[in-house]
């Protein structure tokens, strides 16, 4: 049997289940949970059920509404939680180069090389550019075997010839040269 539902008893209900829930968690937790829903009428909700300060929500919920691509905005959102490699995801789904170069540094300064080989997995011109930097930040640290294979694999052979050559592995090295 089939209930008629009265649509403002279940905003009622809602903000009734949210005041209760907010007494439970983290007020700032809630905030941030709702964030990570995408929806701003739940956030908005969620910030004055939780009596934040309009003046910390509103201007920061207003420049993610300004963003012209989904994907940015939501990039946005998991980078200001500090989700880095969840902000990851979210931008390698972008086509547009600029948000290639931020997703690169934010690859680099938080060492998401292997997450970015997964997310930009068939973007072959892009995972070429971060196996290239993945083979950078191994050379620094002193793995050169593997920095050789991954420079190898983004296909830097000069690059990946002369860490070769630097590990003593004359054997790979020969084959890098062979194939250049």
């Amino acid at each position: 049997m089939k209930r008629d539902v009265d649509p403002s008893a279940i905003k009622i209900g809602s903000k009734e289940a949210l005041e209760y829930v907010s007494w439970l968690v983290n007020p700032n937790r809630l905030f941030d949970v709702a964030l990570t829903t995408y929806n701003f009428d739940l956030v908005t909700l969620v910030a004055t059920q939780t009596q934040k300060d309009p003046k910390e929500y509103v201007p920061y919920l207003k420049e993610l509404k300004s963003y012209p691509s989904t994907d940015y905005m939501k990039f946005k959102v998991h980078f200001d939680l500090k989700n880095f490699s969840k902000a990851l995801e979210k931008l390698a789904k972008s086509p547009e180069d600029s948000h290639f170069e931020e997703a690169l540094q934010l690859i680099k300064k938080q060492r998401l090389f292997k997450d970015a080989l997964d997310y930009y997995a068939g973007q072959q011109e892009r995972l070429d550019t971060i196996k290239v930097a993945f083979g950078d930040y191994l050379d620094q640290r002193g793995y050169l075997e593997e920095a050789g294979a991954m420079y190898l694999a983004g296909n830097c052979l000069e690059k990946s010839q002369d860490t070769y050559l630097k590990s003593l592995n004359i054997q790979m090295s020969f084959a890098v040269l062979a194939k250049r």
